[in-house]
């Protein structure tokens, strides 16, 4: 039988930007327990009380806190590179594509610090590169179906440890803070050990101060 605080944990787990007021004990508890009481009776099926929201509500703060404490160990020392004027180019899937983009890696210069990313996902692929090479690259693309060009973007990319894509949360942590801040993300790129998180220019020093704890010793 599903409990109050199981609900109320699945309701949190699924409020990011929620969870960041936890982690830094910004939020009234007896306000949140009242907010999350129709969801919660909702789902539960029953009826529940503030009481039993509120100690919910907190016991899962106190494990975000100490989930907290163990990826800042982690975290600590991580680098943050910014790369501005990127842009974004979203195409469809198609057959030809791929060979496409397998000539767009030859005109990327990448000793002197271009970026080129591509993700592909089941119906589309996005292309993120320096603009100057938004002719070239479209160029190459001719005959492809366009659906969007971002234009104005800038990359923020940290580096971590190699425990970074085995440690449960540390994506969350990143993209947890940027919501915190108002700040949309339009893309993510990962490796094992890097985590690069793709925004609008006018959001780029937000961004950045954001994330600049991470590099804290």
């Amino acid at each position: 039988m599903v409990t109050a605080s199981q609900v109320v944990g699945k309701i949190l787990s699924e409020k990011p930007a929620l969870q960041e007021y936890l982690k830094r004990s910004l939020i009234n508890y007896t306000s949140l327990a009242e907010y999350l009481l129709p969801s919660v009776e909702r789902q539960l099926g029953a009826k529940a009380s503030v009481a039993a929201i509120m100690m919910a509500c907190r016991r899962h703060a106190d494990s975000l806190k100490i989930q907290k404490k163990e990826l800042e160990k982690i975290e600590r020392g991580s680098e943050l590179l910014i790369k501005t004027n990127l842009i974004d180019i979203t195409v469809r899937k198609s057959p030809g594509l791929f060979a496409k983009v397998q000539k767009l890696y030859s005109l990327a210069r990448y000793e002197e610090g271009d970026t080129l990313n591509v993700i592909y996902g089941n119906y589309e692929a996005s292309i993120i590169t320096n603009e100057h090479y938004s002719e070239e690259f479209l160029s190459a693309l001719k005959g492809e179906k366009i659906l969007k060009i971002d234009r104005n973007l800038v990359s923020l990319s940290l580096r971590f440890g190699e425990t970074f894509r085995s440690t449960p949360g540390m994506i969350a942590s990143v993209t947890s803070k940027l919501t915190f801040e108002h700040i949309n993300i339009l893309e993510i790129v990962s490796t094992n050990t890097e985590l690069a998180v793709i925004v609008r220019n006018k959001d780029a020093m937000r961004a950045y101060a954001s994330l600049e704890e991470f590099t804290s010793n």
